[in-house]
């Protein structure tokens, strides 16, 4: 009974693989793990591409050539012949564009669209913090040049300063248009205060300067 079993198996998994002789049926393309026929992105966006290829049984090849292109230049691919690539859209915004994928012939075209998406950080006075002391920052957005309306994620990342203990926001979120208060580290030197909006991270145009 058992050796019986196994042969079924074996049979089960030969009908259910791709022969050389079957003819290619079809490209499905994800985003990030996720089906899609549309593709939209905001500006600098990145995001991973997959193509899957099946033969006209409905079974996925496993060994295909890749190459993937996108109209206009809007963006780039990390890497063109690979069944999976990240792609990152331009610093800009696009329409009527899209993202072509050649899988052994077999095409899928994905109309792709890209909207501008800006961040500002500001802040007044100065751009010098003494140790220890606060400053408020505020964060701004726009989408397609009109105000975008958002949850602000505040972060500190080093310039020359050797330490960023001590370094706080309060609160750690704040919206569009609201001030975040920050603390400034116990150490001397160079920073940049980081605003992450939507995925979109920015950061202070120039160091921000740790005094005594």
């Amino acid at each position: 009974m058992k050796k019986f079993n196994y042969i079924i198996a074996v049979l089960v998994l030969i009908m259910a693989s791709c022969s050389d002789d079957d003819a290619k049926g079809s490209v499905t393309v994800l985003a990030d793990g996720e089906p899609i026929n549309s593709l939209e992105l905001i500006s600098n966006q990145k995001v991973e591409l997959t193509a899957i290829l099946k033969c006209s049984q409905g079974n996925i090849v496993e060994d295909f050539t890749t190459a993937w292109t996108v109209s206009g230049s809007v963006g780039t691919f990390s890497n063109p012949t690979s069944s999976v690539t990240d792609f990152t859209a331009l610093n800009g915004s696009a329409t009527g564009h899209s993202i072509t994928v050649d899988c052994d012939g077999i095409k899928k075209r994905i109309p792709l669209t890209i909207s501008l998406f800006e961040i500002s950080i500001s802040f007044s006075g100065s751009n010098s913090i003494k140790m220890g002391e606060t400053k408020e920052f505020t964060a701004t957005a726009k989408l397609n040049e009109q105000d975008y309306s958002g949850t602000v994620e505040w972060g500190v990342v080093a310039g020359n300063i050797s330490s960023l203990d001590g370094a706080s926001f309060s609160p750690s979120t704040t919206q569009t248009g609201e001030p975040v208060t920050f603390t400034a580290p116990m150490d001397t030197g160079t920073l940049f205060i980081t605003a992450t909006i939507n995925g979109m991270t920015v950061r202070t145009s120039f160091p921000i300067n740790i005094t005594l």
